[in-house]
């Protein structure tokens, strides 16, 4: 499979990888859907500004970051949730 990781740029610049292992991403109104393999979809509020299929690497615009149960990373931390910010440099 291919999986990507989801990036999030927010309204004060910052960005932070908000997903590991994402399989599919739709746009529905103002909030992107990331879907996993046996796991539920979340939502962010937000749209979706670029796809890099080679490096599989999703950029979102969030509106606001997302609460910290909101996203699970990767598809073997499923249990697991983002809390705070890990400000990493986003993969040009």
């Amino acid at each position: 499979m291919c999986e990507s990781d989801v990036w999030a740029r927010y309204p004060d610049g910052q960005t932070e990888k908000i997903a590991d292992d994402v399989l599919y991403v739709t746009q529905d109104g103002d909030e992107i859907i990331l879907r996993w393999f046996l796991a539920e979809p979340r939502r962010v509020r937000g749209r979706i500004v670029a796809v890099d299929a080679v490096k599989h690497v999703v950029t979102l615009e969030a509106s606001e970051p997302p609460p910290s149960e909101a996203i699970h990373l990767g598809a073997s931390a499923k249990a697991e949730h983002v809390h705070g910010h890990h400000h990493q440099p986003h993969p040009d």
